[in-house]
């Protein structure tokens, strides 16, 4: 007990500490516990002034800064004062002298760094408002100590209250946020409130409850939300983790990435540790709390001072630990998610770097989509598990230590318990890695072909193979579900060995412990070591456990690690181009000798000036992994401000040598020399990013129009002022990912003014013209290339590859490749002309018009009514995110199966009644008199009990293998329905992207595969414990606290209510936002080839980054309110711990007191009910919110209505159509809207496509389909194939209408060849030509492919030709590959009807290879009725009739 004089310290020293009162060790504890925090702040205060004493001025002029001068130097004169008046009262005792000297020392401190920090920094002083608040609790103990000991009078009591008053104001005032204060920039900067707030502005996390209300009365929006702090900027941690990557050591270990991680994460680690360590003594506090309970209530103080000492300091032991832990998690939870987020911005960061420097036709562009998502989130989560093991060895440290001081040698049964259990956790970790890289190897295949189908819809729906590609999809789901149903099995056996060290350790430790004091006759369990030995045990095997389940975790996240390293070191893409520097005196160019050693010879440097692009000598293969070379001996000089015209056959390497000129592939041997690195080009599947027409010109995201005169030119030159005034937006019209929403002339032509826009010196242009009528094609020609046009005007080098010959005239240079890959003729047009007719032999002369996808109007108005519906399908769902929808629990009920559930809720029940049991068992057994003579009766049931309860723990885990199965094939397949059902419409429209469709299918199903089935068990496992513990509490333990519970139970439910109206939508926009970086990713693999010729990697970098910041805002502020929770959680436990020991204490002074077993309980009660119930609401707000995720797939499936209407449910004939007669009569369609659209006329939405279109193609007749671009040929196939719903009129084929049969029944029964073919780049040859049937022998494949001459050429890059060869590994040109399409629809036959449809399917081939595909279609298709569009009049001179669109409608029959 403390002496009386010395309880005074430092107010008075007017007596000295005496032997009868207090000791020389009281006055040593007492002066650290008082002058501690004034010497570390004395000795950090110096240092923080020198730290800002470099920085500028960052607040306005406020009177707020004079106040704080003021006060403290009120403080300081209060200080002062009582520092003479300790002088007068005795100044020969140094003792309390020194310490009032060193509180005078520490208030001068204080003035001077609250003025120094007041104008120097963004946020309070963290520094001084700790101490001050410190010092402030310190005078509060001090105070109510001597207030219980009245025998002792102080004369300084009201200096040391006015002390007490002064300080606090001044704390008051420290604390308060500069933001509306500051200067300029950092008004401007969007400070995070982080950075700007105190530190008890942090630790009570105050900025979450403005966060709260504003969720409670308004639909969050993402501008709502706070910053990141800065120190968690994307953009930052990207730049430091290139540089730790850059500068690993080679060669590679297998931990590089992981020591790189670390490196760039460090201070974000570091912080976590002195919140972990303080957290594990906190935690093993409360068995001393026990221990020191127990003994206060079975040998109370004597009453008096005594007793009223000892309460308070119990009082005062609770309320430090429960508080502290309280804050304590809180601040490390947080430092902990900032590590999460920093290593995932890490990572992101440097796969995005790889993904911009992968070789485009060798790497596999879902590998880094999937590694972004599904690995990168396994790495984060699982990285905090470090601290997880190096803490759990100190507790392990601790608990053994206080273990061995209450049981002696039985403390070494839990550690033999642990080695025994941790076998099980090494067979568990010795095969987790592989099954884990297994899982994650099934989900990027299910990804890549969800990528592949979602991409390539249109041409899916168009051939009729949607029921294949679901079935293949599903397929792979299946595959994906086995997969993680192994790691599950290994998980449940992680858990079984777990629990059992959890609940049967404790059990067979105190056994063994009762049976030895019952043979020895030792003495026998009593009450206090039962229950302190049981609190500690728990808490030594929960750091063990921690270490076991840590394992597979780290494990997993070392194969995350391996899959990301395996990915970041596959061979980069290398630009060996050389660079032409400028031309000196003489005007000749010459090769930066800094580039490469080697340089032109100096004959050609005589004869050839300014030159742009030299190719010398230049072998070149399509790919690294193709076998031969398409290219050999190129040579080619282009002189700056030529236009070079490259022609050749079908897979002559025209593509190949475009993307040498960009760099995008290297050489085999010679060399390619270009003026500038960076090149405008325009490939031959025109790439658009998302983003309005305007912003796609513009160049990459971020990019404004600056100059509006230079764009009006370029919009002119290229012909879009048409389109422009078509569509109601103009230029502001929204473009979907890959410019879906656009039809193929527009997107080249887009493609084409953002390459002139560039103003680039070189411009690359494959086949720009292949989608455009002649009459566009010429004027775009004139108005660039003429001897007027637009590049001309500038002097641009243009390169340009066409099958138009009559382009050849305006060309500078005429470039003609052979089948064989070299240049058969080169030179200028002068000089080639009378070789006009064998060079138009090898490539096409174009004489009439061009194809026309849909009309850019109807496209745009599509759109537009997508964007409406999924408007409106906001706005369904915006109580649903703050108010929660309790069909959503029914919904994913029956995903799951409610016999699953069922059996899931009774083994959690199980669960909770053992634990119960289990703690009154203990309670009887201590409290029974005659113990020793019934022990082996208490030690049986007590293991009894013990293995039941390890029994049902074990099985609520092993219920995940019910659930995952169920859930995961259920919610998938809806989705997967609603996908492969919607309308083309969906597809089309740039509200709803690919990348945004395919997060649906890789972050939703990840949370309903790994996130949502583990929170059912730990939610309902922890709900039925919780229940034990408050029928524990309030029943077997401390009946008096009943009159808390209506209370706790409404605070709990009111917190909650308020919290889930927030966190539900935070989730929302957390899902919503994960789709920004898969968009992001998807925009980079899809547009590789673009982005690095235009040099636009940085500024992509750039975008990714802001992405991604973009996208860890909401889980970074869902992270905050769920510590909020925590801690308010955290509080009210800590309210009814301090009630239950102020009960105690007031019924043992009473005399009424509670029993040493029921103390026992309620602590080891409180030891974890407040972690069981913050898991519980955790679980089960997370929980909640994760259901989003089945809002989103049910909001989905809701709104996207199926493209199939009632009535069409006919089933026609097997052998239909058997003939192929195609007749219209009176067809009105447009797009926008559905078939069960008025019948009077088009619908509101719906734009016209076809005007009333009445026609008759006759059985086993050709008719050939031409018309000027947005006449409507495309949308008449379409129509036929009900892709395009009209709302009047008919269509039948054979007779039958196709308004009353089912829309893929008719594509399944047609054969189809789009312009843009079906490829599965991730399946081999034999699954791309043969799609879902698997019907198809290896002779018809074999023989198909020499009918349509695509043997010689895949021989040549493979000698066997094999059937199973990846397409990745036989790289085709576009022109090949609609070949393959053709060699598809020949071995469709035997399958489908005879009626064949042509979409523009010889569009991207040469004149002789179309001749072969004539004549292949005349014998193969013999006798059945063909129906074309062409822009070639010899794919259709053979045609038995020609009809010619306009607007619409059909002008004339030829």
């Amino acid at each position: 007990m403390y002496g009386e004089n010395s309880l005074c310290l430092p107010y008075s020293h007017r007596n000295s500490v005496d032997a009868g009162h207090g000791t020389d060790w009281d006055f040593i504890f007492q002066s650290l516990l008082i002058c501690g925090p004034s010497v570390v702040f004395l000795l950090c205060a110096p240092w923080t002034c020198l730290q800002l004493r470099k920085e500028s001025i960052k607040v306005r002029q406020n009177y707020r800064g004079f106040l704080k001068l003021l006060t403290s130097l009120v403080l300081l004169a209060l200080q002062l004062s009582r520092l003479v008046l300790e002088l007068l009262a005795d100044p020969h005792s140094i003792r309390y002298v020194s310490a009032t000297a060193l509180e005078f020392a520490c208030s001068l401190a204080i003035s001077f760094l609250s003025f120094v920090h007041h104008g120097r920094s963004i946020s309070p002083s963290d520094l001084l408002n700790v101490y001050l608040a410190t010092s402030i609790g310190i005078d509060i103990a001090k105070a109510v100590l001597l207030s219980i000991t009245t025998a002792h009078e102080c004369n300084v009591s009201m200096l040391s209250i006015a002390l007490m008053a002064v300080k606090t104001v001044l704390l008051g005032l420290e604390t308060q946020s500069k933001r509306s204060i500051l200067r300029e920039p950092w008004t401007s900067q969007n400070l995070s409130f982080e950075e700007t707030d105190g530190v008890f502005s942090r630790i009570t996390f105050w900025r979450v409850n403005a966060l709260l209300q504003r969720g409670r009365k308004q639909l969050l929006k993402l501008d709502d939300l706070p910053t990141l702090h800065s120190e968690l900027s994307s953009s930052l941690l990207r730049e430091r983790m290139r540089v730790c990557w850059e500068r690993r050591s080679k060669p590679e270990g297998r931990y590089a990435l992981v020591v790189a991680v670390f490196k760039c994460t460090f201070w974000q680690n570091m912080r976590v540790a002195p919140y972990v360590a303080v957290q594990v003594f906190l935690r093993y506090a409360q068995p001393l709390l026990i221990t020191y309970m127990i003994t206060f209530v079975s040998d109370p103080p004597p009453a008096g001072d005594a007793y009223c000492l000892e309460s308070f300091k119990l009082i005062l032991s609770v309320m430090v630990i429960y508080v502290g832990l309280a804050i304590v998690d809180g601040l490390r939870s947080i430092a902990a998610r900032k590590v999460r987020i920093a290593v995932r911005a890490c990572l992101i960061g440097v796969l995005h770097d790889k993904a911009l420097k992968s070789i485009a036709s060798t790497s596999d562009d879902s590998s880094a989509i999937t590694l972004s998502s599904s690995d990168v989130e396994d790495v984060q989560w699982s990285i905090g598990y470090i601290h997880t093991i190096w803490s759990s060895f100190l507790s392990l440290g601790l608990g053994m230590y206080m273990l061995a001081s209450r049981l002696g040698w039985a403390s070494v049964i839990p550690i033999l318990l642990v080695l025994f259990t941790s076998r099980g956790g090494k067979y568990v970790s010795q095969h987790f890695a592989g099954k884990q890289r297994a899982w994650n190897d099934a989900t990027q295949a299910r990804i890549g072909i969800t990528k592949t189908v979602l991409e390539q819809m249109k041409s899916i729906k168009m051939c009729g193979f949607s029921r294949a590609m679901e079935t293949r999809i599903q397929n792979a789901r299946e595959n994906e579900i086995k997969a993680s149903l192994i790691t599950y099995w290994l998980d449940a056996i992680l858990i079984a060995c777990v629990t059992f060290l959890n609940v049967v350790g404790p059990a067979i430790t105190l056994a063994i412990y009762a049976i030895h004091s019952k043979l020895t006759g030792g003495a026998p369990l009593d009450t206090n070591t039962a229950f302190t030995s049981f609190a500690i045990i728990q808490m030594v095997t929960a750091p063990a456990n921690s270490i076991i389940l840590s394992v597979p975790d780290l494990v997993a996240a070392l194969a995350g690690f391996d899959r990301l390293q395996k990915y970041l070191l596959e061979p980069s893409h290398e630009d060996t181009r050389r660079i032409l520097t400028e031309a000196g005196p003489d005007g000749v160019n010459k090769i930066d000798s800094v580039v490469t050693a080697t340089s032109i010879d100096s004959q050609d440097e005589e004869n050839n000036r300014t030159f742009s692009i030299v190719v010398k000598n230049a072998t070149i293969r399509p790919s690294p992994t193709a076998r031969e070379p398409v290219l050999q001996g190129i040579n080619i000089q282009v002189q700056k401000g030529w236009l070079v015209i490259c022609a050749g056959v079908t897979g002559s390497g025209k593509t190949t040598l475009a993307r040498a000129i960009l760099g995008d592939v290297q050489p085999d041997s010679g060399s390619i020399s270009v003026s500038s690195k960076n090149i405008a080009c325009c490939t031959q599947s025109s790439w658009l990013r998302n983003g309005t027409i305007q912003e796609i010109i513009a160049g990459p995201p971020g990019s404004q129009i600056t100059d509006v005169k230079w764009y009006q030119r370029v919009i002119h030159a290229c012909c879009l002022e048409e389109d422009f005034q078509q569509l109601p937006r103009g230029d502001q019209t929204m473009v979907a990912s890959g410019g879906t929403s656009l039809s193929g002339g527009q997107k080249q032509r887009v493609a084409l003014a953002r390459a002139v826009y560039s103003r680039l010196d070189i411009l690359v242009l494959d086949d720009i013209f292949s989608a455009l009528d002649t009459q566009t094609e010429q004027t775009i020609a004139q108005r660039l290339f003429g001897q007027h046009g637009l590049l001309r005007e500038l002097e641009k080098t243009v390169f340009l590859i066409t099958h138009a010959t009559h382009l050849l005239p305006l060309s500078d240079l005429v470039v003609i490749l052979n089948k064989d890959g070299h240049v058969s003729k080169q030179g200028p047009w002068d000089e080639l002309k009378g070789q006009a007719e064998s060079i138009s032999r090898m490539i096409d002369s174009k004489q009439n018009e061009q194809k026309v996808s849909s009309s850019s109007e109807a496209k745009t108005q599509n759109k537009a009514a997508a964007v409406a519906s999924l408007r409106s399908a906001e706005r369904s769902m915006e109580m649903v995110r703050k108010t929660g929808d309790s069909a959503i629990y029914k919904q994913y009920i029956n995903a799951v199966g409610k016999p699953q559930m069922l059996v899931t809720t009774l083994v959690m029940a199980s669960s909770a009644g053992f634990s119960l049991l289990i703690q009154n068992w203990l309670r009887w057994w201590t409290a029974d008199g005659q113990a020793e003579q019934h022990t082996w009766f208490y030690v049986s049931g007590y293991l009894l009990l013990a293995l039941a309860h390890w029994v049902s723990l074990a099985g609520i885990n092993a219920t995940l293998l019910l659930i995952v199965p169920s859930s995961g094939r259920a919610l998938h397949g809806q989705l997967l329905s609603t996908v492969m059902k919607a309308p083309l419409s969906f597809f089309t429209s740039s509200a709803e992207d690919t990348g945004t469709t395919l997060s649906r299918f890789s972050q939703d199903m990840k949370h309903i595969d790994r996130r949502l089935p583990t929170q059912v068990a730990r939610m309902g496992g922890q709900a039925f414990k919780l229940l034990a513990q408050f029928l524990l509490l309030y029943t077997a333990a401390q009946s008096s606290l009943l009159v808390t519970l209506p209370i706790l139970l409404a605070v709990v439910y009111v917190v909650q209510k308020v919290y889930l109206y927030t966190s539900r939508q935070l989730r929302w926009l957390d899902l919503e936002t994960n789709s920004l970086t898969s968009t992001s990713f998807l925009d980079t693999v899809n547009g590789l080839t673009t982005i690095r010729a235009f040099g636009w990697e940085t500024a992509y970098m750039s975008d990714n980054s802001r992405r991604l910041d973009m996208s860890q805002i909401p889980s970074y502020s869902l992270l905050g309110i769920e510590q909020w929770l925590q801690l308010v959680l955290d509080l009210i436990i800590a309210a009814v711990a301090l009630i239950n020991v102020s009960l105690v204490i007031f019924q043992g002074q009473s005399g009424g007191g509670s029993t040493a077993g029921e103390v026992g309980i309620t602590m080891n009660v409180f030891l974890s009910v407040n972690i069981t119930l913050l898991v519980t609401i955790h679980f089960w707000t997370s929980f909640d919110a994760s259901l989003e995720v089945v809002s989103r797939i049910a909001a989905f499936a809701r709104e996207v209505k199926p493209e199939a209407q009632p009535g069409e449910d006919h089933v026609p004939p097997e052998e239909w159509p058997a003939r192929g007669g195609v007749e219209m009569q009176d067809v009105v369609a447009g797009y926008g809207g559905s078939s069960n659209s008025s019948s009077s006329g088009i619908g509101d939405g719906i734009t016209t496509a076809l005007n009333g279109v009445t026609l008759t193609i006759p059985p086993s007749s050709k008719t050939g389909i031409r018309g000027r671009t947005g006449s409507g040929k495309s949308s008449l196939i379409l129509s036929i194939l009900r892709l395009l719903d009209f709302s009047k009129g008919t269509i039948c084929i054979d007779g039958v209408d196709l308004a009353t049969l089912p829309r893929e029944t008719i594509r399944h029964r047609i054969i189809t060849i789009p312009q843009d073919p079906f490829l599965i780049p991730s399946g081999s040859l034999r699954e791309n030509l043969d799609v879902g049937s698997g019907t198809v022998s290896d002779e018809e494949m074999l023989q198909v492919l020499h009918k349509v001459h695509l043997a010689s050429v895949l021989e040549r890059r493979d000698a066997s030709l094999p059937l199973d060869t990846m397409m990745k590994d036989l790289p085709l040109s576009a022109g090949q590959i609609q070949l393959l399409s053709l060699a598809r629809a020949i071995l469709l036959r035997p399958s489908r009807g005879n009626l064949l449809l042509l979409d523009e399917a010889t569009s991207n081939i040469d004149r002789e290879t179309d001749a072969v595909m004539q004549r292949v279609l005349r014998e193969e298709f013999r006798g059945y009725t063909v129906a074309a569009i062409a822009h070639r009049l010899e794919t259709i001179e053979d045609a038995d009739n020609v009809l010619v669109m306009e607007g619409g409608r059909v002008l004339q029959g030829i």
